[in-house]
């Protein structure tokens, strides 16, 4: 691991930590973190009452923490030139999501490749499975409001997920998924602890 990625990815569980601490009650320097299959993070050995979902992620020098009630994932990624990302999209997008990327301004073809990648990735995380189950099996619609929607295979909305894209400035787009028919979402920016070289995100769902 780079040494760039090794300190986002230090500076991201100490976030992680730091937030969990408020969900569980124990010490966090007692919090047993461990991944699945695919990298999803989950607490291990926690009290059975304890029914908490978090996600991380990590983009040019930014960590972002989800935590709720229900399965979620969240991923943000900085902004930067594709050299062919129409290419990319007809590998990985879905056919409505192509069509949109094409149809879009040239000015605004990078942010919404981006924006769409984004909630494709939350979503992946959320379900667990990692790219096992391929970008192009589902399709995410995204309206002239920037609202981002779960579509199922026929076209029609998929009520039991909640996808949100998150205002993260002009450089970085993000986005979070959750298995629950709607929730609200609370998103602020904590302090970075002296010395780390990340700036922090969070989100509350609820």
């Amino acid at each position: 691991m780079a040494d760039g990625r090794a300190t986002q990815f230090v500076a991201g569980r100490a976030l992680l930590r730091r937030l969990l601490a408020a969900y569980v009650p124990c010490a966090p320097v007692q919090f047993e973190i461990s991944c699945g299959q695919h990298g999803k993070p989950h607490l291990a050995g926690t009290p059975p009452n304890v029914n908490l979902h978090f996600n991380l992620s990590h983009s040019a020098g930014v960590a972002a923490v989800a935590i709720g009630r229900a399965p979620l994932g969240i991923d943000i990624e900085s902004l930067r030139d594709i050299s062919d990302p129409d290419a990319i999209a007809a590998r990985f997008f879905a056919p409505g999501e192509l069509r949109a990327l094409r149809q879009a301004p040239a000015a605004r073809q990078q942010r919404m490749f981006f924006s769409f990648w984004t909630c494709k990735e939350a979503y992946l995380k959320a379900l667990g499975g990692g790219l096992a189950h391929g970008l192009a099996s589902f399709e995410v619609e995204i309206d002239g409001q920037g609202e981002a929607t779960l579509l199922r295979s026929d076209g029609s909305r998929d009520p039991g997920w909640t996808l949100r894209q998150l205002a993260l400035g002009p450089n970085l787009a993000g986005a979070v998924a959750t298995r629950s028919p709607d929730c609200a979402v609370q998103c602020w920016c904590l302090d970075s602890p002296r010395g780390a070289a990340a700036a922090f995100k969070a989100l509350a769902l609820q």
